[in-house]
């Protein structure tokens, strides 16, 4: 039995030194079920950010900043954003507590 239904978007925004600006869809990198688990999940999102932020420093650019633009839908609701999308997520720390760029209602 389904208790809920949750769907919604992600992407990146890269930053990169010399003020360029790319847009990053998961997809790029993972595959569909991976993009659908990362979705609703801060800790994941925080995670593929450092992956971005360590796959462009490969590359020789860095350092760069990783936003994410997300919002999550739970039970067919109004879409809202899950993560704040000005805060640099490559300079955050992974943590045990609650994280404080996480969009609260």
């Amino acid at each position: 039995m389904m208790l809920r239904t949750k769907s919604g978007g992600l992407s990146y925004r890269v930053r990169c030194p010399d003020g360029r600006v790319g847009i990053v869809h998961p997809s790029t990198y993972l595959t569909p079920r991976q993009c659908r688990k990362l979705l609703a999940q801060p800790d994941a999102i925080l995670q593929f950010a450092h992956f971005l932020a360590a796959e462009y420093a490969r590359r020789g650019i860095t350092p760069v900043a990783v936003y994410a633009d997300s919002w999550v839908q739970l039970n067919h609701r109004p879409p809202k954003p899950l993560v704040r999308p000005d805060v640099n997520l490559a300079a955050q720390p992974r943590i045990l507590g609650h994280y404080s760029w996480i969009a609260a209602e």
